[in-house]
C-alpha cells in the first residue's frame, strides 16, 4: 500500500499501487468525491463566463484567452469545445473563436 493525499479534502489515505495507476486523483470517501465533482463544475462554468466575456469584445485563440483568464489551454479547449456546442460562441477562422 501506498500512502497518498484526498484530492478533495488532504487527508492521509492507503491505496494499493494498482488503484493509483488507474487514476490521477484519489479520495478518501465518496462524499470527498461528489464535493470535488462540484467543484470542478463550478469552476468549469465560471470558465466558460469568462470566456464569452472575452470573446464579447474580440475574437480570441485558446492561447489568447487561457492567458487572459489565467487557466490551462486545454481546460479552455474543453470549455470552448463546450460552448460551441452550446451554439454560444463560434469558430471564426482556424483556431480563432468569437460570439456567434
Amino acid at each position: 500500500m501506498v500512502k497518498v493525499e484526498c484530492a478533495y479534502c488532504g487527508e492521509e489515505i492507503y491505496k494499493s499501487p494498482r488503484d493509483i495507476r488507474l487514476s490521477d486523483k484519489n479520495f478518501c470517501s465518496k462524499e470527498c468525491h461528489y464535493r470535488y465533482r462540484a467543484k470542478d463544475d463550478l469552476l468549469r462554468s465560471e470558465r466558460k463566463e469568462k470566456i464569452e466575456e472575452n470573446l464579447e469584445d474580440e475574437d480570441m485563440t485558446h492561447e489568447e484567452l487561457a492567458e487572459e483568464i489565467g487557466s490551462y489551454s486545454g481546460t479552455v479547449k474543453d470549455a470552448v469545445r463546450e460552448l460551441r456546442e452550446e451554439g454560444k460562441i463560434e469558430r471564426k477562422s482556424k483556431g480563432v473563436y468569437g460570439v456567434a
